[in-house]
């Protein structure tokens, strides 16, 4: 026995002298260094941005442990799930670490967190809100950047996915970045999803000449017409950075501006389809069942221990009736809820995906997953780069949002409850196409529109909208393809539109879209008892993921003013939600989500140009 306890004795201590390491590791003191919110400073709201942080580890242990990003929103200590991304720094060594954070109020405070003490945390300065940024990325040297003349990134610290690029409008090129296949593809998707570059001759006034992937930016002429790049725009300068003033390329290309809408009305818009969505997942309970149980339980809890206990002398026989009973109440009540939801988890989305070109989309999605049975779930998507947030602003979330490679959201959901969560990724998606058929202008205004959809898209596509010069036109099916034309579909979507064109101001007029969408709690009125069907959540949430898409027009809380874009067609099509948009970690009995796809069609188009090209031609 002595034997015994002294092997106890001897493992005790081994394990606690082999926690000591790890115990001092993780509770090395850090500092932080530098802050970047976003691309120029600023953050743009209703967008995943990229908080970028500079870190130093001072002292002589390392540090191996996790950051972690914290919201706080007006009185809530901790608003929603913490960000959390894991770091190891080693003794007197420094780093750069990014989170991808989504901004939804200007109200919300941020504090970074690495350990328990309160010496382990740093309050982050509060951002200020902007449209999406121009900057010159610049080598990581410090003198460059500050002699810039214009607002200045380093390159090396490119998101490596386009999911982290939404707050970036624009970038100015001088040299060639030194960048590893991830973030050559992110800047690529970038660019194919919309993005502008501005092309400078180098220090030595020599013209720049890409290689690889990046060969693409040399269709582009100095001081010729820009090229386009899938939706993306390319502009070679005959300039370098210090005979280029940014007054004169502001004058040519004016940078988007961030106004308050003067007619808001749709507030926290990813919180309010997020909330809709939790109302959608409703479910038919047997309440007469319910109420019979409830019922009974009253009756035998009060007066029928209450005659038992007259009956048996012994109080212990009374108590053990008494716990019995309540057990079996309990089971009771457990299988008339179970019976109720039909026992099956359930998943809805609602996705907005942007071309990117050879079925690849850019895709934004608010989710609510149903736990059918409670436990620790690991939600995760089908993309190498996963962005995830809540936007929960009044509770904590038991959960932990790892954005980035192979990101997740674990979290704990309780039986019978929901969880709304929002991704971002760039997901491949190739049944989801479309080729180019006519697309013809006059006078500033649109006169044609026929796209053919791919055998998928045509089978699942629901509905069709065009905008182009800031009206609103209606697409009908005709076989396999999309063409200008009313459709009664869209009548029944809340969007009453008129065959040569709506203004967007008229579409999206507060009348419209709360009646459309913000009548009773976002979807409208929803059956109570049952799960509504894609048509029925397409009648109520069309006007408002194009309002979110659109971002220009009047309604949301702030509005992207933009150069109007007079070469190309923006094309919206609301179709069901194909496999691989769908969340992983849970079995899902159910699963109902719609995704709007975008795709901006160049209005010079010839018949037959394949949208997956790399390169279109210049506009007209």
């Amino acid at each position: 026995m002595s034997t015994l306890r002294q092997c106890a004795i001897r493992g005790a201590l081994w394990l606690a002298a082999m926690s000591l390491p790890a115990t001092a590791s993780a509770a090395a003191h850090i500092e932080v260094a530098e802050v970047r919110w976003g691309f120029d400073g600023r953050v743009v709201p209703e967008r995943f941005n990229v908080l970028t942080v500079r870190i130093v580890n001072p002292t002589s242990e390392p540090f191996d442990g996790a950051m972690r990003l914290v919201k706080s929103h007006g009185g809530q200590e901790r608003a929603g799930a913490p960000y959390s991304e894991p770091c190891y720094l080693a003794p007197h060594g420094a780093r750069w670490i990014q989170f991808y954070p989504f901004i939804g109020d200007r109200h919300d405070s941020w504090r970074l967190e690495w350990g328990r003490r309160l010496a382990d945390r740093y309050d982050l300065p509060r951002p200020a809100l902007a449209a999406p940024a121009r900057v010159l990325l610049v080598a990581d040297d410090a003198t460059t950047l500050a002699h810039s003349a214009f607002r200045a990134f380093p390159a090396g610290l490119f998101p490596p996915t386009a999911a982290g690029t939404m707050a970036l409008d624009s970038v100015i090129l001088d040299h060639i970045p030194r960048w590893e296949s991830a973030r050559r593809e992110a800047f690529l998707d970038w660019l194919r999803g919309g993005g502008t570059v501005h092309l400078l001759r180098d220090e030595q006034d020599r013209e720049l000449n890409w290689t690889a992937e990046l060969s693409v930016l040399n269709a582009a002429v100095e001081d010729a017409a820009p090229v386009h790049v899938g939706a993306g725009t390319v502009v070679r300068h005959a300039r370098t950075r210090r005979t280029l003033p940014p007054a004169a390329l502001e004058a040519a290309y004016p940078e988007p501006r961030l106004d308050r809408s003067e007619q808001a009305f749709f507030y926290d818009p990813s919180g309010s389809i997020l909330r809709s969505l939790t109302r959608a997942v409703r479910v038919r309970y047997r309440w007469w069942l319910i109420n019979v149980l409830a019922l009974g339980y009253v009756v035998a809890i009060g007066p029928g221990v209450h005659l038992l206990s007259r009956r048996w002398r012994d109080y212990r026989l009374t108590w053990l009736a008494m716990a019995a009973l309540i057990a079996v109440s309990a089971s009771l009540f457990h299988l008339a809820g179970r019976r109720g939801r039909g026992e099956t988890s359930a998943v809805f989305s609602l996705s907005v995906a942007r071309d990117l070109g050879a079925g690849r989309f850019l895709v934004t999605q608010w989710v609510d997953a149903f736990a059918a049975r409670g436990a620790q779930y690991r939600l995760t998507h089908g993309a190498p780069w996963n962005l995830y947030a809540t936007t929960s602003e009044n509770e904590p979330v038991d959960g932990v949002l790892e954005s980035g490679r192979d990101g997740a959201f674990t979290v704990d959901i309780p039986v019978s409850s929901h969880r709304p969560f929002m991704h971002q990724a760039v997901l491949a998606a190739p049944q989801a196409g479309l080729t180019v058929g006519e697309a013809t202008s006059v006078d500033g205004e649109l006169a044609g529109l026929s796209v053919r959809l791919s055998p998928g898209l045509a089978r699942d596509i629901i509905a069709g909208v065009a905008v182009f010069n800031d009206r609103v036109f209606p697409m009908k099916r005709r076989g396999e393809s999309l063409v200008l034309g009313s459709d009664s579909t869209l009548d029944r979507c809340g969007l009453p539109l008129d065959a040569a064109g709506t203004p967007a101001g008229e579409v999206f007029s507060r009348q419209n879209v709360q009646q459309a969408l913000l009548g009773y709690g976002a979807f409208g009125r929803v059956d109570r008892g049952t799960d509504p069907a894609p048509e029925s959540l397409l009648k109520r949430l069309l006007p408002g993921l194009l309002l979110w898409s659109l971002e220009s027009v009047d309604g949301m809380p702030y509005r992207i003013s933009t150069a109007p874009e007079r070469d190309r067609v923006r094309l919206f099509a609301l179709a069901s939600t194909p496999e691989a948009l769908w969340p992983t970690g849970m079995a899902w009995g159910r699963r109902i989500g719609l995704t709007l796809y975008r795709f901006d069609v160049p209005v010079s188009a010839a018949a037959g140009v394949e949208r997956d090209s790399d390169v279109a031609p210049p506009s007209a």
